[in-house]
């Protein structure tokens, strides 16, 4: 990552003579802010959407129907691999919904030890073109490195210093662009110190305005106490993340699938309704509930439940 810049499309000639100029010479997109209509909600209670339906006006449609209906107020809106149109975004936005662009950065997590510069332009791209569109924040999602072998030989220092200049490259790309830069992060991370993926929730946060752990009780492998404990688990991430980083928003990204739920004894509703109440004891700043295939029928029951016990 030695040579990328920032990109300009709808701005005066003047006005991009003063973008940042970034010592790695990667080129940011820079166009004309626009002005904020919805602003970005207290307390974040949301769900993902999947490109294929956001695309999809009848789909869309149904969706803002139901977000209406149980009183959300954020869509996370998957934007690859072809981008939301700009129509679709204002339709979240006169909904009264905040929209949200995801965008994978490292599907899988990152082969190499340096970011590939075609890559790196490309997720900047990305966060311009989401802006563009009309959506108020952008989510990185994947900014870690792989598995491997070869990786795990790979320093902490130095995959901390890769993922920090990359952040710094999309943080400026954002502040350029207009919009707010997020980041999830694998939800282990919320209670330790290093990692050999390269995320910390420490460094994360000098770059982004808010994080996103993914605090599912499934994904805690080998972990029979954390799987079959949703309300502790997710309390026991979001509230030390709250901990660590008292000047970053925490929203959880809660499970809504149905992975490993039987050890909890619990019905599925009842299961996405004790990771809503955690999050809301822990002190976070919300949470978005994930179903890749966007099946939400128990987290609308679950919703239920968390008005009716004043966990909303």
């Amino acid at each position: 990552m030695r040579r990328i810049l920032v990109f300009s499309f709808l701005l005066p000639l003047f006005l991009v003579s003063c973008a940042p100029q970034l010592a790695s010479g990667l080129q940011l997109h820079v166009d004309v802010p626009k002005e904020k209509v919805l602003t970005r909600p207290n307390y974040m209670r949301g769900i993902y959407i999947s490109n294929a339906v956001a695309r999809d006006e009848k789909l869309l449609t149904g969706f803002i129907e139901k977000a209406k209906l149980h009183e959300l107020n954020t869509f996370v809106i998957d934007v690859q691999k072809k981008m939301v149109s700009k129509e679709h975004v204002q339709k979240v936005i006169d909904a009264g919904i905040y929209p949200v662009a995801r965008v994978v950065v490292f599907e899988g997590g990152l082969e190499t030890v340096d970011l590939p510069e075609s890559l790196a332009q490309k997720i900047l791209a990305a966060i311009a073109d989401s802006a563009s569109q009309g959506f108020k924040e952008v989510q990185l999602d994947y900014i870690r490195y792989a598995d491997s072998v070869a990786m795990q030989k790979l320093s902490l220092k130095r995959k901390y210093a890769e993922l920090g200049e990359f952040l710094s490259l999309a943080r400026a790309q954002a502040d350029v662009s207009g919009v707010v830069l997020s980041a999830d992060i694998f939800g282990r991370i919320t209670i330790n110190q290093h990692d050999h993926i390269g995320q910390k929730l420490e460094n994360f946060a000098e770059h982004v305005h808010a994080l996103y752990p993914m605090v599912y009780p499934s994904h805690y492998l080998n972990d029979k106490e954390r799987i079959s404990s949703p309300y502790e688990t997710v309390k026991e991430g979001i509230s030390s993340a709250v901990g660590r980083l008292p000047q970053t928003k925490v929203v959880a990204y809660i499970q809504g699938f149905k992975i490993s739920v039987k050890p909890s004894g619990l019905s599925f509703p009842a299961y996405i309704h004790a990771q809503m109440k955690a999050v809301k004891d822990a002190s976070g700043a919300g949470w978005i509930i994930w179903n890749a295939r966007n099946d939400y029928s128990a987290s609308w029951e679950a919703i239920a439940l968390a008005k009716k016990d004043g966990n909303f």
